[in-house]
């Protein structure tokens, strides 16, 4: 049974201290001896493993301080999963689409994208916000403000 990808650099970061040479050198066997998963071949094992390494360091919280990873980029392929989108977007690099055809269709797309994206506000448990916080932002125990 090979070991997941995730627990291979895991256990890569622990045996050698988190020296990021000797974790590439030790998953590069690991791979070419088929230890860990590998769901599809890589034209250069040291490269994706490099990646690998990367990935997981940033993503699993016994590696990274116990952070819980959260992605820079949303909505970078904003409409991909709306049909509409996506076929308003392939229509607009059609032939003889003209200049006001295309705004007309670049203005639904964009119209289609800010409906979808939804703003969520975290919550914030207040009953453990320090008392001279509170004050300071001029709530009261009720955690209202004045």
């Amino acid at each position: 049974m090979t070991m997941k990808q995730k627990d291979a650099v895991y256990s890569a970061f622990t045996t050698t201290n988190g020296d990021k040479k000797a974790m590439t050198e030790l998953l590069v066997t690991q791979f070419n001896e088929g230890l860990v998963d590998l769901s599809s071949p890589q034209k250069d094992i040291k490269k994706y493993v490099i990646g690998l390494i990367n990935n997981w360091m940033r993503k699993d919280t016994r590696l990274n301080g116990g952070i819980k990873y959260e992605i820079k980029n949303k909505g970078i392929r904003s409409g991909s999963s709306d049909p509409v989108v996506k076929n308003l977007k392939a229509l607009l690099v059609q032939d003889g689409i003209t200049d006001e055809q295309k705004i007309a269709i670049q203005s639904e797309i964009d119209k289609r994208i800010v409906a979808s994206k939804v703003v969520k506000k975290p919550t914030v448990d207040m009953s453990v916000i320090p008392a001279d916080i509170k004050a300071a932002l001029g709530m009261t125990e009720d955690n209202t403000e004045e």
